[in-house]
């Protein structure tokens, strides 16, 4: 569908924290940019993960903190800097399984659970699924290929399942914000 429930649930803690409206923006507005320092500090740790040194890691650091549209998500209720927060944990992560053979199902798992949240934020994190798992696969590491995969397919699996039993069945500009499929197939009828 067109908005999956992460962001959603995520508001509704803005809801529970000031019931009156319209105080509770100020509260969401607040839960919103909370999310920039977390993906700031991710950016670092996967730049120093990924090899760069000290100085070209605070570099991109600080492009992402000093972007227009990363301190704009930061200020807007959306849900692009929650969608880079767990595509940076979960990679990060990932990492993690890689490079720990021992304890590769732990991390696997963890960073199929921050890819789940990906998911849940904005569908297009469904093609996490195949990047990890597919590495894992060719390396011969099975149980890590599916510690990733079981999250991310309970997460997905279940969200479709809970969308398809509230399916519209309506015109075609109803379609297009339950079924993205659906509405580019009515068009063909």
């Amino acid at each position: 569908t067109k908005f999956p429930p992460g962001e959603p649930f995520y508001q509704s803690l803005a809801w529970i924290i000031e019931p009156e409206f319209p105080k509770n923006l100020q509260v969401a507005l607040w839960l919103q940019w909370i999310w920039l320092p977390l993906t700031i500090w991710l950016m670092r740790r996967c730049a120093l993960a990924w090899g760069f040194d000290d100085w070209t890691s605070w570099a991109f650091t600080a492009a992402m903190g000093l972007n227009t549209f990363v301190f704009w998500g930061s200020i807007s209720v959306m849900t692009e800097l929650q969608f880079v927060s767990c595509l940076l944990a979960s990679m990060l992560l990932a990492k993690k399984a890689q490079e720990n053979p021992d304890s590769e199902i732990g991390w696997a798992v963890l960073a199929g659970a921050a890819a789940a949240g990906a998911y849940l934020f904005r569908t297009i994190g469904m093609f996490l699924l195949a990047g990890f798992p597919l590495v894992m696969l060719y390396r011969r590491r099975f149980a890590a290929a599916f510690s990733f995969a079981a999250p991310m397919l309970f997460a997905i699996v279940g969200w479709s399942l809970y969308t398809g039993a509230h399916k519209t069945p309506g015109l075609p500009g109803e379609i297009y914000y339950t079924s993205y499929l659906g509405y580019h197939i009515s068009g063909f009828r």
